[in-house]
């Protein structure tokens, strides 16, 4: 898994227009993410990114619990 991967996916998930999808959509950001931190596990590098993905599943949380007002 690349930062391009997860990122194209977070844009899908904030962008979709669907309530009822967002939580699925939601889900493979979280996969998504949770696969470049394995990835990530053994490199001391790309301390820019691992920022990003913390941020991103700070943002997923908001949008999961708007998603519910829809």
């Amino acid at each position: 898994m690349n930062n391009q991967e997860w990122e194209e996916l977070y844009l899908l998930a904030t962008t979709e227009v669907d309530g009822r999808r967002v939580p699925e959509r939601v889900a493979a950001v979280r996969e998504a993410i949770r696969a470049r931190l394995q990835d990530l596990e053994t490199s001391s590098d790309h301390h820019e990114e691992r920022v990003r993905l913390a941020s991103t599943l700070k943002r997923l949380g908001w949008l999961e619990v708007e998603a519910q007002k829809w």
